[in-house]
């Protein structure tokens, strides 16, 4: 049931622009452009658990913004900014009028489209009588590296005010979307903070170039680029069709969305839905028919996007007495599972981590290898439980995994932080070794909808680069006498591999996904790893 707000809606013209062809904009202008920018609040139970921005494109109340600003939610609150200078005010409600995946071949595109659909009170209203201003998106421009690009919209920095910023564009980057090159994204340096995802940047003629989509910023130097999404690109989508363009399953990447709880946790699971078995936020229950295997209150570990044929092995050993049982979830749209108990292969496989010491080979182990065998990237889950359903602990070792020049942010995993693994008392720990030398592994803890690094209350990123050293949060042992062994082969640890210990005390929440994301040190390498969870439940 929608919340009841007071207010008046205030009907006003449709927008037309004065062009300057200058390189900056007048005051006028930034207040006119600035009334067709909306602040968006998603909310789900009644409670608003996200904001970001958005703009209005037609007089009867159509708002482009991100795909990411939007997920999740069961309701919108839009919010008008008025009067220059003034809070922006609650006016309407909307709903997602079309929401486009994110992958599309060649390019990403985060990209939605709400519809105004309510007042205030949550009574229905006829957007054709609604006479909103508007921002004329067939006017949308193109421009080149070095033009003025200018933004609008509503970071969590500007203190609930709509923010105006101006910069330069750093890079212009295309793509082949059709059989076109066109402007598949800009990089530039005006400030984009969270929060400015789904807003508005325009050029010196105030005619609209793009969406704010983005933030990518260099950890050790401090550098940071604002991504701008093109008018241009989303236009020629909607006009010739998804199935047109090769667009196919969601590819989650770094966005500039505005959430709460960024220092401690996420209240959300960033846009992450599905379950894997879940029957509620607190227990893992999966059954396997075929074997007649049960996991009663397991572990869910999702690797996100699997690649296609590359083949993946998942290996489970329990320590001590722990006797697991293996799930995998191998395609996303199927209950269809993967299972293993006991199997011959993970019995050769022994470990020694510093949270672990020696876990010696065990005949109970489990294994499952799997393959995505579609034409797109899948999300695979790893249910993980104890054959008796007892307390324990487990090593999950993954093999298959590598570091590219297109991961963007890194490769995803996400860990539901449930009960009985906080209960367990055994700190969640993550491991990234890599095969050879030429891989530096480094990885963090990332806020599930934006993929920015949580930080602690000193400003440390949470992550690891070379495990024991500067750069490696937390407490942390060098890996150089660790090593992972399959009963043949040997990988040692190094120096330059990474480890991370999270549990409640640091700020991890009780039924909160944790994200992790692998990469490599400043991205300079690449190559294939394996990574190794060390789990407890109770």
């Amino acid at each position: 049931m929608r919340k009841g707000y007071f207010g008046i809606v205030v009907m006003v013209l449709a927008l037309v622009l004065p062009v300057y062809a200058q390189d900056r904009l007048s005051s006028e202008t930034i207040a006119e452009v600035g009334r067709t920018v909306v602040e968006i609040y998603a909310i789900n139970n009644g409670e608003v658990f996200a904001s970001g921005s958005g703009t209005l494109v037609s007089s009867t109340g159509l708002i482009y913004t991100n795909r990411h600003v939007v997920e999740d939610a069961e309701d919108y609150l839009i919010l008008l900014q008025e009067t220059a200078g003034e809070l922006p005010v609650e006016r309407y409600f909307a709903r997602v009028e079309e929401i486009y995946p994110y992958d599309c071949g060649a390019f990403e595109l985060d990209f939605a489209m709400l519809q105004i659909e309510a007042d205030i009170d949550g009574n229905p209203i006829d957007p054709s009588q609604l006479n909103l201003p508007f921002l004329d998106i067939n006017r949308y421009a193109t421009v080149q590296q070095g033009a003025t690009v200018f933004t609008f919209g509503y970071p969590g920095t500007g203190n609930g005010y709509q923010v105006f910023t101006d910069g330069l564009i750093a890079s212009v980057q295309n793509g082949t979307v059709g059989n076109d090159r066109i402007p598949v994204w800009y990089q530039t340096n005006a400030e984009i903070s969270p929060g400015n995802s789904g807003g508005l940047a325009v050029d010196a003629n105030a005619q609209p170039i793009g969406i704010p989509t983005s933030v990518n910023t260099d950890d050790e130097t401090g550098g940071r680029l604002g991504g701008l999404q093109p008018f241009a690109l989303i236009e020629r989508v909607r006009d010739e069709g998804l199935s047109n363009l090769g667009c196919g399953t969601n590819v989650p990447f770094s966005s500039a969305g505005n959430r709460p709880n960024d220092e401690g946790g996420s209240n959300n699971n960033g846009g992450f839905n599905d379950n894997g078995g879940f029957n509620d936020n607190s227990r893992v229950e999966l059954l396997c028919t075929e074997e007649d295997l049960r996991i009663e209150d397991g572990v869910e570990i999702t690797i996100l996007q699997t690649l296609p044929d590359i083949e993946y092995t998942v290996t489970v050993v329990g320590i001590g007495n722990f006797d697991p049982i293996l799930a995998v979830k191998e395609f996303e749209a199927t209950e269809s599972y993967l299972c293993s108990d006991d199997d011959p292969a993970a019995a050769a496989y022994s470990v020694s981590l510093p949270t672990t010491n020696r876990v010696p080979a065990n005949s109970t182990s489990s294994q499952v290898i799997f393959t995505n065998d579609s034409q797109d990237p899948l999300d695979v889950s790893l249910v993980v439980g104890e054959y008796h359903a007892r307390a324990g602990e487990f090593v999950l070792i993954l093999e298959g995994m590598e570091v590219t020049e297109s991961d963007g942010d890194g490769d995803p995993f996400i860990i539901r932080y449930t009960p009985n693994i906080a209960a367990s008392g055994t700190p969640l720990t993550a491991y990234m070794i890599g095969l050879d030398n030429d891989v530096d592994p480094r990885f963090y803890w990332a806020e599930p909808s934006s993929f920015a690094p949580y930080t602690d209350q000193a400003g440390d990123i949470i992550g690891c680069d070379d495990a024991a050293g500067p750069d490696c949060w937390g407490t942390s042992d060098r890996l150089t006498q660790s090593y992972i062994s399959n009963g043949e082969t040997r990988l040692n640890g190094e120096e330059y591999d990474a480890m991370l210990s999270l549990s409640s005390n640091v700020g991890v929440e009780i039924n909160e996904p944790v994200l992790l994301l692998m990469t490599t040190y400043q991205r300079q390498s690449t190559g294939s790893y394996v990574v190794a969870y060390h789990v407890g439940i109770e």
